[in-house]
């Protein structure tokens, strides 16, 4: 993958992080509450941050299949063995 293809999946991962932001406040979504013992923040914070990195990296590892590996098989099931430990999330500590 080249620079630009680099920088373009900074991009992507960038504005969807903006998108991301702005449709959790406007639908109030991912939203993790304040009350606990080891909470610091005195408000709601959101909790979708992984999403546009994850989204980044998947694409980013079917996209560059010919310079890694060249079995998009095995590029596929890395994307797919990684989606499990994304929808987990923190959760598996609590």
């Amino acid at each position: 993958m080249t620079f630009f293809g680099i920088v373009g999946l900074f991009f992507l991962s960038f504005v969807l992080g903006l998108a991301v932001i702005f449709v959790a406040r406007k639908y109030n979504l991912g939203a993790d509450s304040h009350q606990g013992v080891q909470r610091f923040h005195t408000h709601w914070v959101r909790r979708l941050g992984g999403v546009p990195i994850y989204v980044s990296l998947a694409l980013w590892i079917l996209l560059v299949v010919d310079e890694i590996q060249r079995d998009f098989n095995r590029a596929l099931l890395w994307v797919l063995c990684l989606t499990p430990a994304f929808l987990a999330g923190d959760r598996v500590a609590e």
